[in-house]
C-alpha cells in the first residue's frame, strides 16, 4: 500500500526536514513550494522529497494544484511544514485506509499546537478538525484563505493528533503570518458579501464546515463589535490564557485596528478575570451531577476555577468525567491524587458504589474544606470519601506548596507548575506523603488519578511498588517535560498507554508514549473493562 504525502512550503527551511523525518511513508513525498528563498527546496530534496515550484496566488488554488500532482498512491496525506506526524496517527491512517470502502473520500484530524514544549489546549481553538487525508481525485478546495473542502464521498474523523509547531520561527514571524491571513480574509469576506448569497439554511447543515461558513457570513453582516469585546468573548468560550494573541482581529478594517485591539483585548480580559475572581473568590455554591451520576451534590468555588460556575459539572471537565466512567468499576478502591474540588472524586464514588472506597488527596486547605463538605452529603449508595489533607510525592515530609494567583487547579509543589498559575498568591508548608506510605496507611487502589502539575515524575518511577505490585489503572495528566520519564516508567511496567481525549478505550486510542491526558492500563487488565 503506497501512501503519498503533500507538503506546502514557503521559506520553511527551519521546518521542512523535521516534517519529512516524522513520516513513515517517504517513497512518494511531494513538496509544492511557493518560490522560497531560504533553501527550503534544497533541504526538501536532500530529505528525499520531489520538489515542485508554483507561484502562490491563494491557498485554495495552491492546495488544488498540490492535490493534482502525479502521486503514486491512491491516498494522499497533506501536511503543513510546521506539522509533525506521530507514530500512533500514522498507524491509525494505515488501518483506516486498509479498511476503507469505496465511499470514503476524506479524513479529518485534530492538531495539538505546541508553544515552548507545552500543548496550548485551551488557547488554540481546540478541537478544530482539519482535512488532512484525501482519496486521490475525490477532494477539491475552495476559498482563498481558511479553505473549504468538498469531498465526493464520506468524511471520517481520526482519533489521533498531528503535532503543530506554529512558533518554531519566532513570535514575530507568527504575528506577521496572521497579518497575511487576516488581510486575505478581509478581502475574501468583502468579495463574498458582493457575490455569495447568504443561505440561512446552512446553519442546519450536517457538515460543520458549511455551518461555520454560514455563521461567518452572518457575523460579518452584523453591526461592528469592539475588538476588545470580541477577544473577551473568545476567551470566555475557550478558557484560553493566550486566546487574545491567538485570535487576532480579522475584520474589514483590520490594518487600522489590529495593534490597538490586541492591547485593548489583553487589558479588558485581565480586568474582567481579576474582577470576577475578586467578586467571587469566597463564593461557594452547591451544584449537582446529572441523573447518570445519581444527582450527586458537589460544592464548587472560584477557588477551583470559574468554569464550574458557567457550566454543568460534567461539561466543565468532560474528559475527567469520561475517564472516571472508563476506569472505575463497582467495588473499586480509588485514589484521587490532586483532587481539586472533587469532580473525579464524586464521579468515582458514584461509580464504585457503597462497596468501594475513595481517597481524595489534596494539600490546599481551602479545597480540603470544600471536599469535606461535599463528602459529608453523599448518598448512602455511593462509596465513602476519605479526604486526606496532604500532597503525594516522592517522599514523606514537609514541602512548600504554591497557591496559584489564578484558579487553584494550577496549584503546585515548589519547583513545579508553570505560566498557567498566573503567579503565586501564597506559599504554604504542607505535609507530603510518599506512595509507599500511602499504601501502608490506606487501602491499595484499583484506580489512581494523578493531577499534580509536573510532580508526576516523583510518583511514577521505574520499579516503584505502585506499578510493579499494586498495578492499578492510572489516569495521569503528564506535563510536556515529563513525557519521556513517565512513558519509560509505565512501559517498563508493562502498561498499555491510551489518550483520554480519544475515549472510549480501543486500539485506535492506544499510544506509544504518554499524552497530556494519559490512561495507563496494566497488561493483565482487559481493555475497556
Amino acid at each position: 500500500m503506497t501512501i503519498s504525502v503533500l507538503i506546502l512550503t514557503l521559506d520553511e527551511a527551519a521546518n521542512v526536514a523535521a516534517c519529512i523525518e516524522s513520516l513513515p511513508w517517504r517513497d512518494d513525498v511531494h513538496v509544492l513550494d511557493s518560490s522560497s528563498t531560504d533553501g527550503t527546496r534544497e533541504i526538501a530534496t536532500a530529505a528525499g522529497a520531489t520538489v515542485h515550484v508554483r507561484t502562490f496566488d491563494d491557498y485554495a488554488r495552491q492546495r488544488n494544484a498540490g492535490l493534482a500532482l502525479p502521486f503514486k498512491g491512491s491516498w494522499i496525506v497533506s501536511l503543513d511544514a510546521d506539522e509533525r506526524m506521530t507514530p500512533d496517527l500514522a498507524r491509525e491512517i494505515e488501518t483506516r485506509i486498509a479498511a476503507a470502502d469505496a465511499d470514503l473520500a476524506m479524513m479529518q484530524v485534530r492538531r495539538k499546537d505546541i508553544l515552548m514544549g507545552r500543548w496550548l489546549k485551551r488557547a488554540s481553538g481546540y478541537p478544530t478538525w482539519f482535512p488532512r487525508v484525501f482519496r486521490k481525485g475525490r477532494v477539491t478546495v475552495a476559498r482563498a484563505v481558511n479553505e473549504e473542502y468538498a469531498a465526493d464521498g464520506r468524511i471520517e474523523r481520526l482519533d489521533g493528533h498531528i503535532i503543530h509547531h506554529p512558533f518554531e520561527k519566532g513570535m514575530a514571524w507568527w504575528f506577521e503570518r496572521h497579518n497575511r491571513y487576516s488581510t486575505l480574509e478581509a478581502a475574501t469576506l468583502a468579495e463574498e458579501r458582493r457575490n455569495r448569497p447568504l443561505r440561512i439554511g446552512g446553519i442546519f447543515s450536517a457538515n460543520p464546515a458549511d455551518r461555520r461558513a454560514t455563521l461567518k457570513q452572518i457575523a460579518y453582516r452584523l453591526p461592528d463589535i469592539p475588538p476588545s469585546l470580541r477577544s473577551a468573548r473568545r476567551l470566555s468560550r475557550r478558557r484560553g490564557r493566550l486566546s487574545l494573541r491567538q485570535h487576532a482581529p480579522r475584520l474589514r478594517d483590520h490594518d487600522r485596528r489590529q495593534d490597538r485591539s490586541s492591547r485593548e483585548g489583553r487589558a479588558v480580559t485581565g480586568f474582567l478575570r481579576r474582577t470576577a475572581e475578586r467578586l467571587l473568590r469566597d463564593r461557594v455554591i452547591r451544584r449537582r451531577f446529572s441523573a447518570q451520576y445519581g444527582n450527586a451534590p458537589i460544592y464548587v468555588s472560584t477557588a477551583g476555577g470559574l468554569k464550574f460556575f458557567a457550566h454543568s459539572v460534567e461539561h466543565a471537565d468532560p474528559v475527567l468525567i469520561a475517564t472516571a466512567a472508563a476506569l472505575v468499576r463497582p467495588g473499586d478502591t480509588v485514589w484521587d491524587i490532586g483532587a481539586n474540588i472533587g469532580c473525579f472524586t464524586v464521579a468515582a464514588a458514584v461509580l464504585t458504589g457503597a462497596s468501594g472506597a475513595v481517597f481524595a488527596f489534596e494539600p490546599d486547605t481551602s479545597l480540603v474544606a470544600l471536599l469535606r463538605r461535599t463528602a459529608s452529603e453523599q448518598a448512602a449508595e455511593t462509596a465513602p470519601i476519605t479526604v486526606v489533607p496532604a500532597a503525594v510525592a516522592g517522599s514523606t515530609g514537609l514541602r512548600t506548596f504554591q497557591v496559584a494567583e489564578r484558579a487553584r487547579a494550577a496549584n503546585a509543589l515548589e519547583g513545579y507548575g508553570g505560566s498557567q498559575m498566573g503567579g503565586v498568591r501564597e506559599r504554604q508548608t504542607i505535609l507530603s506523603m510518599s506512595v509507599d506510605d500511602c499504601l501502608a496507611w490506606t487501602a491499595a487502589p484499583n484506580v489512581v488519578k494523578i493531577d499534580v502539575e509536573g510532580a508526576e515524575r516523583e510518583l511514577l518511577t521505574p520499579g516503584c511498588r505502585l506499578l510493579t505490585e499494586i498495578r492499578p489503572a492510572i489516569a495521569c495528566e503528564v506535563s510536556a517535560e515529563n513525557v519521556d520519564a513517565v512513558t519509560d516508567a509505565l512501559v517498563q511496567a508493562h502498561y498499555a498507554l491510551y489518550d483520554a481525549e480519544a475515549l472510549p478505550l480501543r486500539e485506535t486510542a492506544r499510544r506509544d508514549s504518554a499524552t497530556f491526558n494519559t490512561l495507563a492500563i496494566p497488561s493483565e487488565r482487559q481493555m475497556g473493562r
